[in-house]
């Protein structure tokens, strides 16, 4: 076995201060990060229109806001939706609890309402025209992690979506309702559950995790809580070029420093 080491990033290539920046903030050496003016967002609102524009139905296709919790994807992704003109229909997964012991203990509603990651919400709030992104390898152009605009919602469980991202980018294809197998590692739940939903989640905002891989060219930062992952600020600062294509809004006592969260032994 050959061993590759990563000593080029292309992204912040044209950038050599930026660059040096996220050498420091991956290697663990710079604790905080300062926030440049010029990227600071006031509100949450403030963040939205500065990264996807006033008007989101002609949102950048490589614009995201990225969060550090499923918490703060749902809000920025609420607001987005409201935000936009139309009616707002809900696909309601369907649900099956596997070797279950005491299903009274656990109503469907209840665990419908859960945010478990890796799989599609009980509750998919769909919007023509908003932005998602599919969660699961479903064929040769459509799989987890392209980005689509909802086209049309077609009967009860299937829509027809426009790829933005990937290999597929410009066509339109139908998305049916697939199984997602739910194991009790993930939802924390001691039993396992099969989902039937469409594989998809709203896009507008992703957190962190999610974005791995993508290349973005105007980053949004909604901070409601310090780093606490390995790698999580090198991740977002690095889906982009430069400071000039971020914009950062951070609720915490100081706003204008983000802390660096890196374990350093495993490096």
């Amino acid at each position: 076995m050959r061993q590759i080491e990563f000593r080029h990033n292309w992204r912040a290539s044209q950038d050599v201060e930026f660059a040096t920046l996220l050498e420091s903030v991956g290697n663990g050496t710079m604790s905080k990060v300062t926030i440049p003016n010029s990227s600071q967002a006031n509100s949450m609102e403030d963040l939205v229109q500065q990264v996807l524009g006033v008007n989101l139905n002609d949102a950048d296709n490589a614009a995201m806001v990225l969060t550090l919790t499923l918490e703060d994807t749902e809000a920025v992704n609420n607001y987005c939706l409201s935000s936009m003109p139309g009616r707002c229909l809900e696909m309601h997964a369907a649900d099956t609890f596997l070797d279950c012991r005491q299903p009274d203990m656990y109503p469907p509603e209840v665990v419908k309402a859960m945010r478990i990651p890796g799989v599609p919400p009980g509750t998919l709030s769909l919007k023509v025209g908003a932005r998602y992104m599919i969660v699961k390898n479903m064929m040769q152009h459509v799989f987890n992690g392209v980005r689509c605009v909802l086209v049309s919602i077609v009967g009860s469980k299937s829509v027809f979506v426009r790829l933005i991202t990937g290999p597929g980018a410009g066509k339109i294809i139908l998305l049916p309702a697939v199984i997602f197998a739910i194991t009790p590692e993930q939802s924390g739940l001691p039993f396992s559950i099969r989902r039937r939903q469409l594989p998809m989640i709203p896009a507008f905002a992703v957190t962190i995790h999610k974005a791995q891989g993508q290349t973005l060219k105007i980053v949004g930062l909604f901070i409601t809580t310090p780093m606490f992952t390995h790698g999580q600020l090198y991740t977002a600062l690095s889906r982009t070029r430069g400071w000039s294509n971020i914009r950062v809004f951070s609720s915490l006592p100081n706003p204008f420093q983000i802390r660096n969260c890196v374990c350093v032994h495993v490096l």
